[in-house]
């Protein structure tokens, strides 16, 4: 008989089944023989009725029973898991109440889920906000942690109860955690998120995503970056600012809402008042409530601590050095001396050839002349006389004693310098080592080369078949002739004109930062017809592969490569085959801008600015706003190769102005790498200042850089409960969603659920009132429906 009762049931009298069995039918047969006389629809709806009444009776006297589990009373542990950070703190449109003060009621230790889960459960209470405590009762939490981080919590009382039998967990939050829940383990036992469905309704402005792009160049040296989210807001306006580091407003922008899950990136160009690190600061809100000042105050969003972003901006410090060479004096050099004075982060060295050597010749009664004539009687001094067989070599701007034996021979003496231009030199001017020398200093130090389109530069200046011809990024294979337009004799005396050349941007040359001269860029695309036409440049027909072609130069329907970069190794190097540039800054008027000075500028600082420093920083991220922020720096050695055992000091100012000096490690893999790791407890910015002394005991350039810390931001990127990551908690976990108000429904059917450690009841159901009133209604109705026909 027990096979044909479902799993967990039985009957404990099984021994009185037969006679119960034909007792019930002594009492059913004769009645079916007498309702079956007057078959009708109601004499069979009688009969089953009695036949369902003798049965319940004769069932309950067999005494069925069901098999129950309930957990042993404080055998299993329950986790009850309270969050304690600040976004509890949000409160829902329409509501005064926060989150917390929400579910204040459901936490006190009295309230009756809490007394019916303690009679089967061993409870223990947790809050969490950075990290996990262990609580007694929850009436000292206030919602006032920074951080919330909700994966490491659970890791935590995982790990607590490992190998312990856990009935569950049950967690108060709102789902938005700091740290990354993708680094959740597998769970060993369910999860029981409590969501409250009022808390999905907020109003609120949010900005995020904070970045900014450094660039070195005058019209765009900082774009600045962040993203807009706003919550039930639609129709209204969102004015963005930028602050800067003393918390003047610069910039705004105004954006409108037109819907109430709105999201739109915001950007702005900022130009820092000085290298190094500085800071600014975006703020969103609605226009209602903006204000010029960075104080933020609403009464219609849910919270004003997401409404801004603090970014750091760095620009590595100069100066940059640049060694100008050139064959003869000329016009290009004024100009680009004059365009590089205005810049205090480039220091022009110049090394000019005023004479070229000359062949010494003995004439009858004539002595030989030692020295050139050009310097006769300015020096008496035989050691440091101009010889008259050698090039007379004029520096300007650098120091002579660097330079008053030429060119650098040595790797020390070039790569001191971070770019080199050559204008109207010749290959012979250099000797085969320096222009081996030269092409280390592009490929292996990093720095930068630029070859100008003068008389004597490339085809004509013999470089094809040299290492530096090997870098440029154009092919030396033309003739080796310089056009000269718009300028010639015919034999009759006649004066002629050729068409000139047109210089214009490509493509690609137009979204380049550093060819940028203004700021609009319908002006920036209308000031290429300020450039004027060019009547000196050098021929070049093909450009290498790999190489891009940011200008070009139009002459009598053909196209020639007019400016042209490429990388080679470490470093880049370029072509700008024009030789008479100058041209430009002559016929501009006195009241209009000097372009050719800006443009010559922003070329400099593009051919030097990814040139390396022998020391140089920079800041790692974290993952999680629980981990340190990592400081990386980078030695190198007089040959720009990586070197060690040196002795590296970070000093860190935090927002509050308090200085602190940390020694970097050295990195184990990696030579000349050395790190330094840091807790940003408290929100702000963030400067640190590096230094380094080598093993030799040389003293290198400090360097800055900078970052900001917002952990108690972060946990208001995110307004709203949120729903899915609780949902996919409790899926993954086998538990469920809780709502608030039910849970003392919950804690009722808890403990039907399945637990590591129960006990085994056999709970009678013969004597249940439902089965007897079951048996009393059936004879009732019964009963009624034989006086109704007449029978009873």
């Amino acid at each position: 008989m027990d096979r044909l009762l479902p799993d967990g049931y039985r009957l404990d009298s099984q021994q009185w089944l037969l006679p119960v069995v034909v007792l019930a039918l002594l009492v059913i047969l004769p009645a079916a023989v007498g309702y079956l006389r007057r078959f009708s629809w109601w004499s069979l709806v009688a009969l089953l009725l009695k036949t369902v009444a003798v049965c319940a009776v004769a069932f309950c006297v067999l005494q069925p029973t069901r098999r129950s589990e309930r957990p042993t009373p404080g055998a299993n542990l329950l986790a009850l898991v309270v969050d304690n950070s600040q976004s509890m703190q949000i409160q829902p449109s329409g509501d005064a109440r926060s989150r917390f003060e929400r579910i204040a009621g459901a936490l006190e230790t009295s309230a009756p889920w809490q007394v019916r889960l303690g009679q089967d459960f061993d409870l223990r209470r947790y809050a969490f906000d950075r990290s996990v405590r262990s609580l007694e009762d929850f009436s000292s939490l206030a919602a006032e942690g920074t951080g919330s981080n909700l994966s490491s919590a659970i890791t935590t009382i995982q790990n607590r109860f490992a190998s312990r039998p856990v009935g569950g967990m049950l967690l108060f939050s709102d789902g938005i955690s700091t740290d990354a829940l993708s680094k959740l383990p597998p769970s060993e036992f369910p999860i029981y998120p409590v969501v409250d469905d009022a808390l999905q309704a907020v109003q609120d402005v949010v900005l995020t995503a904070g970045s900014a792009t450094v660039s070195s160049f005058e019209l765009a040296p900082a774009a600045l970056e962040a993203t807009i989210r706003a919550y039930g807001v639609a129709g209204r306006s969102i004015v963005t600012r930028l602050f800067d580091e003393s918390g003047q407003p610069q910039q705004s922008k105004t954006v409108q809402v037109d819907s109430d899950d709105f999201t739109k990136k915001v950007r702005f160009r900022y130009r820092p008042d000085r290298t190094g690190t500085t800071f600014v600061t975006l703020r969103a809100a609605l226009q209602s409530d903006d204000t010029e000042s960075l104080k933020l105050e609403s009464k219609t969003e849910a919270t004003t601590r997401n409404n801004s972003q603090q970014l750091a901006v760095t620009r590595t410090p100069g100066p940059y050095r640049v060694l100008y060479v050139a064959g003869r004096p000329n016009w290009e050099f004024k100009f680009l001396r004059r365009a590089i004075e205005g810049d205090i982060e480039i220091k022009l060295d110049a090394l000019i050839r005023i004479a070229k050597e000359e062949p010494k010749f003995s004439f009858r009664d004539t002595a030989i002349q030692e020295s050139n004539p050009l310097v006769a009687g300015f020096s008496d001094d035989e050691e440091t006389a101009e010889r008259y067989d050698e090039s007379m070599l004029l520096v300007v701007g650098g120091r002579e004693e660097e330079l008053e034996s030429g060119f650098p021979s040595t790797a020390e003496d070039l790569y001191l310098y971070d770019a080199i231009i050559l204008d109207d030199i010749e290959a012979g001017f250099f000797t085969a080592p320096q222009q081996l020398l030269l092409r280390d200093f592009v490929g292996e130090r990093g720095g930068g080369l630029m070859m100008l389109g003068g008389v004597d530069t490339f085809n004509r200046g013999g470089w094809e078949s040299t290492p530096v011809g090997q870098m440029l990024p154009v092919y030396l294979d033309g003739p080796a002739d310089v056009t000269r337009a718009s300028e010639g004799l015919r034999g009759t005396g006649e004066f002629f004109a050729e068409d000139d050349a047109t210089f214009e941007l490509t493509r690609t040359g137009k979204l380049q930062p550093w060819l940028r001269l203004r700021e609009d860029n319908a002006a920036d695309s209308s000031r290429s017809q300020l450039v004027p036409e060019i009547s000196t440049f050098n021929e070049l027909t093909r450009t290498k592969p790999g190489s891009t072609t940011f200008a070009s130069l139009r002459i009598a329907g053909r196209e020639l490569p007019g400016l042209v970069g490429q990388r080679f190794g470490k470093g880049k190097s370029i072509a700008l085959t024009v030789g008479d540039f100058w041209r430009w800054s002559m016929r501009r008027e006195k009241s209009e801008e000097d372009d050719l000075a800006q443009l010559w500028r922003q070329i400099i600082r593009y051919v030097t600015n990814d040139t390396p420093r022998r020391l140089s920083a920079e800041v790692e991220s974290p993952q999680a706003f629980s981990d340190p922020h990592r400081i990386v720096v980078s030695t190198l050695g007089p040959a720009f190769r990586p070197s060690g055992n040196a002795q590296v000091k970070v000093d860190i100012e935090d927002p509050s102005g308090k200085l602190l000096t940390l020694e970097a490690l050295p990195d184990s893999e990696v030579l000349g790498k050395y790190f330094v790791e840091y807790w940003s407890t408290v929100d702000g910015s963030y400067r640190a200042t590096v230094s380094a002394t080598t093993a030799d005991g040389e003293i290198l350039d400090p360097t800055e850089c900078g970052w900001t810390a917002q952990a108690s931001a972060a946990e208001f990127v995110q307004v709203a409960e949120n729903r899915s990551l609780l949902t996919k908690l409790a899926q993954r976990s086998g538990g469920q969603l809780v709502p608030v108000s039910e849970l003392e429904d919950f804690a009722s059917s808890l403990p039907t659920k399945k637990v590591p450690i129960t006990q085994v009841k056999w709970e009678p159901l013969w004597h249940q009132p439902w089965w007897l009133c079951v048996a009393v209604c059936c004879l009732c109705v019964e009963w009624g429906l034989r006086r109704w026909k007449g029978l009873a």
